[in-house]
């Protein structure tokens, strides 16, 4: 798999590009926000899914301030 650096604003928009085509996305997660459940430098799989397929402890990818991606655990559900 080849790997290509972009900023995130780039990386994020075409990341949404191919999960609206219906394709699965894989990157590599940066942060220690989700330690022990990730760690920086882990693959991440993203596959498009319907907001009602999505439980508790599942990893959701949206956009965050300034179209900066953003993956995070689902802990609760309002």
């Amino acid at each position: 798999m080849a790997e290509i650096l972009a900023n995130a604003r780039f990386f994020f928009e075409v990341s949404a590009q191919v999960l609206r085509n219906g394709s699965t996305l894989r990157f590599r997660a940066h942060g220690q926000s989700m330690r022990p459940f990730l760690h920086d430098g882990d693959v991440l799989t993203i596959v498009p899914a319907p907001p009602a397929q999505i439980r508790l402890g599942d990893v959701v990818f949206y956009p965050g301030e300034g179209g900066r991606p953003n993956a995070h655990r689902v802990r609760a559900v309002e």
